[in-house]
C-alpha cells in the first residue's frame, strides 16, 4: 500500500510541472497596423513557472520575444500585454478561446474589450 502511494504521489508531482494554465492576450503593437495580430501568451505550470512568449507584429515584419517565468515573476520589466497574460493564466485554469481579451491601443490610453 505504501509503495502505491508514493507511485500516485510521484505521478501527481510530475503532473504539476506540465502546463496548467493559459493567458493569452491579443493586441496592435503599433498604431500602423489595423488587425490585433501582436500577441502576449503565458504558459504556466501549477508552480506558476514557465515562459512568457511575446509576437510583434509591424507592417515591416514580425518579432517574437521569450522570458522564463519562475514563481510568477519575470527578471525583466514586462508590457501591461504581458502582465495581463500572467495574470490571466494565474487566475484561470479553464482557457476558452472564446473569451481572449483583447487591448486597443491608441495614443493616450489602453482599454481592454
Amino acid at each position: 500500500m505504501q509503495k502505491s502511494v508514493e507511485t500516485v504521489n510521484k505521478y501527481i508531482n510530475k503532473i504539476k510541472s506540465n502546463v496548467q494554465k493559459v493567458g493569452f492576450i491579443k493586441y496592435n503593437a503599433y498604431d500602423e497596423t489595423e488587425n490585433k495580430l501582436s500577441f502576449a501568451l503565458a504558459l504556466l505550470d501549477d508552480y506558476n513557472n514557465g515562459v512568457l512568449i511575446n509576437h510583434i507584429y509591424s507592417k515591416h515584419g514580425s518579432n517574437i520575444y521569450a522570458k522564463l517565468v519562475t514563481e510568477s515573476k519575470v527578471e525583466d520589466r514586462i508590457s501591461e500585454e504581458k502582465i495581463l497574460a500572467l495574470k490571466i493564466a494565474k487566475e484561470d485554469r479553464h482557457f476558452k478561446t472564446r473569451n481572449v481579451p483583447q487591448i486597443t491601443k491608441n495614443k493616450k490610453t489602453s482599454k481592454i474589450k
